[in-house]
């Protein structure tokens, strides 16, 4: 089914704002990667040691990514790629609700 200039500009301004939200989510991380850091290992789900490798790897993936997005460069590739980062965090958003829910129920 060939796309409508409606469905087109539809898909332009979602990518624009998931390009958006990710270059300024990235922002603060890379201004201050250990508060960053210290976020990252208060979830408790790496090895202490991959925290600041992960605090300033982070951070510069999704302000690229977010920058390629933004410009259209490999927009599925990207769009795969923060779809991915995107899962990770809501994982990592759920997995001490589901430690919690696991406990209680022993």
């Amino acid at each position: 089914m060939p796309a409508t200039s409606r469905s087109v500009g539809r898909i332009l301004i979602l990518r624009l704002a998931v390009a958006a939200a990710f270059i300024v989510a990235s922002w603060e991380k890379i201004v201050y990667p250990d508060a960053f850091a210290r976020i990252i290992e208060r979830y408790q789900l790496l090895p202490v040691a991959l925290v600041p490798l992960v605090a300033l790897w982070l951070p510069w993936t999704e302000l690229v990514a977010g920058v390629m997005l933004l410009v259209g460069v490999w927009a599925r590739a990207v769009g795969l790629l923060l779809s991915f980062l995107t899962l990770v965090f809501i994982a990592a958003l759920v997995h001490p609700m589901w430690l919690l829910q696991s406990r209680s129920t022993r």
